[in-house]
């Protein structure tokens, strides 16, 4: 009796679950009928309604189909532009490479040319280098440079230029040179007076008369001076000669 109780319930419970199911698919579709009799005053007009929702559907799929294919077609010539410059660009760089090559051979063909007429200039060059680098070092750290600053520049460019054996030296750039061993020689043996700034013993500075005996030293106020070729610094001696 109380399985076949058990049985009854279920049986029950069943039907139960399937009136409550027809009833929610009858309450869903009473909604529906009155939304879209809401929308619609008569059937003709529901018909009308549903054919006119079908074609604009049919129009919206038709417009995103037209612009995603209008999309892949930009895609694709963009593509095909980017490959036209990635070719005109690698014959551009097999263009060039050709060009440096055969600009290789055309240059070093003229440097042997050049160094054939030069011949014995090159050994000019060569003393002309040497001298300007050894009377630039001189002029470092002469006294005479505290008077007359700003002689190495010339000597240091004139130097670079003969080291790269690239030009002939001119009659201006040569007589040049020999004016600045000159000068160096004729100010050695002189003895001149000259106002500049110098560097106290106590860091103050200065401007005074200054007397350069040859090209051995440097006297002001009655104090030894030194020149500070690092810096064309002239400054009183801490420790003065007696």
């Amino acid at each position: 009796m109380i399985i076949l109780n058990k049985v009854k319930s279920l049986i029950t419970f069943n039907q139960r679950c399937k009136q409550t199911l027809t009833a929610l698919t009858f309450s869903l579709t009473v909604v529906s009928s009155v939304s879209m009799a809401q929308q619609a005053t008569n059937l003709d007009d529901l018909l009308s309604q549903l054919e006119q929702g079908k074609i604009a559907q049919s129009k919206q799929n038709i417009s995103r189909e037209a612009e995603f294919k209008a999309k892949v077609s930009e895609q694709q010539s963009l593509l095909n532009d980017i490959k036209s410059q990635r070719d005109s660009a690698i014959k551009l760089s097999a263009t060039l490479e050709q060009s440096f090559a055969e600009n290789e051979i055309k240059l070093a063909n003229k440097t042997d040319a050049l160094d054939n007429r030069l011949g014995e200039l090159k050994e000019l060059f060569g003393v002309l280098q040497q001298v300007s680098g050894d009377t630039q070092s001189k002029f470092q750290t002469s006294v005479i440079s505290a008077q007359i600053p700003n002689r190495g520049e010339f000597l240091n460019e004139f130097a670079q230029s003969m080291g790269s054996s690239s030009k002939l030296a001119s009659i201006e750039e040569i007589e040049r040179l020999w004016f600045e061993l000159q000068r160096e020689m004729t100010q050695s043996g002189k003895i001149h007076t000259f106002k500049r700034e110098i560097v106290l013993a106590n860091g103050e500075r200065q401007n005074t008369d200054v007397t350069r005996v040859g090209g051995f030293n440097l006297i002001a106020n009655g104090k030894y001076l030194e020149y500070i070729d690092e810096t064309g610094t002239v400054a009183e001696l801490i420790r003065q000669p007696h």
